[in-house]
């Protein structure tokens, strides 16, 4: 019953946007204690903040997730080299600049993300278009850069293949 409350609580946040305990009660319908103990406990899970009385709904998605810069440099610069090979350019100067960030401390909390990074894009080589085709880019020299982009942008999951915890190369060699 209190995953009603806490339900139906949420509900009324998305709509008012700001909503105290009274305000709880009126539009849900549910007793006044009750209110306020669901109130509590999103507050305690992170879900809700208290302001000044009132309670608002934080947002959800990559705002509750800590940004770390080591893993947005190599980001950042994947995402360099898939825009040169898809204007036609050569991907292989950013390429290799992610592959120089994906060297960090084995204590860093990314470490594990982006030793696998590393290792997909270790060796990465531009290829020409493809004789013939219409676009100025092979697909072969994107795919490499696309899928650490993704591991890039999602280092809280692990790697397919890989445990949670340790890297790519560390799985080779066991």
């Amino acid at each position: 019953m209190e995953e009603d409350f806490e339900f139906l609580t949420l509900h009324c946040l998305t709509m008012k946007q700001l909503a105290g305990p009274a305000n709880v009660e009126a539009i849900v319908g549910v007793p006044a204690a009750e209110a306020k103990a669901a109130l509590g406990r999103l507050v305690e899970s992170g879900d809700v903040k208290e302001a000044r009385g009132n309670f608002v709904l934080m947002p959800p998605g990559r705002e509750r997730l800590a940004t770390d810069l080591l893993v947005e440099r190599v980001s950042s610069w994947l995402m360099v080299g898939f825009g040169r090979l898809v204007a036609g350019g050569l991907a292989e100067e950013p390429v290799a600049l992610a592959r120089l960030a994906c060297h960090v401390p084995a204590d860093e909390p990314s470490a594990p993300a982006l030793a696998a990074i590393g290792d997909l894009l270790a060796d990465y080589r531009d290829l020409p278009p493809e004789p013939g085709s219409p676009r100025e880019f092979n697909f072969a020299a994107i795919l490499p850069i696309m899928l650490a982009v993704v591991l890039a942008r999602t280092p809280d999951v692990p790697a397919p293949g890989v445990a949670r915890g340790e890297s790519a190369a560390s799985a080779r060699s066991a």
